[in-house]
């Protein structure tokens, strides 16, 4: 007798499961990412260097885009194998102040500040998320942290105001100086 009521709410108890299934997948829609393309470019040199060549072609990327949400993950997983031509964009609603987040990743990645008109303005070399032990906040307001693999930024020759271009930057107007 006890068998058939174990067996009818362990039956029970499973289609209440695969009900709630769908929920579940809807409150994990804040933690859904969108696959996107970025380029960096060199900023254009003075004319007067010795040498007006841009510092380094137009670098491509494929980028999994993640909401500021992301950063209190203790752990995003693709930061464990980027590849040369893969990254991870955070992006926030509005630039800010935001500090680099520590997080249960020991793979380390190069960490790029980038604003909202797509500049970057610091670089974080080779750092381990799993490591930091001190606030590194960027020193103006930013749009996203890109992740790169570590030792992209150097290998590729990419410096602080170099343009990241895609679609969540706003380039800024044309200029002369």
């Amino acid at each position: 007798m006890t068998f058939k009521v174990h067996h009818r709410l362990w039956r029970a108890s499973c289609f209440a499961v695969v009900l709630a299934l769908p929920m579940l997948v809807m409150a994990q829609g804040a933690l859904v990412f969108e696959r996107a393309s970025l380029t960096i470019e060199s900023p254009p040199l003075d004319e007067k260097a010795k040498d007006p060549k841009p510092q380094h072609p137009t670098l491509k990327y494929d980028v999994e885009v993640r909401a500021e949400d992301a950063l209190k993950l203790e752990y995003i997983h693709a930061l464990n194998s980027l590849t040369g031509d893969t990254g991870v964009l955070i992006t926030f609603g509005a630039p800010t102040i935001a500090a680099l987040p520590a997080m249960k990743v020991y793979t380390p990645v190069d960490a790029l500040f980038i604003t909202e008109d797509g500049t970057v303005v610091q670089i974080l070399p080779n750092i381990t998320l799993g490591e930091i032990t001190q606030n590194l906040q960027a020193k103006m307001p930013v749009k996203a942290f890109l992740f790169l693999k570590a030792g992209e930024a150097g290998a590729r020759g990419i410096h602080p105001r170099d343009t990241v271009t895609g679609s969540v930057f706003v380039p800024a107007p044309a200029m002369q100086e």
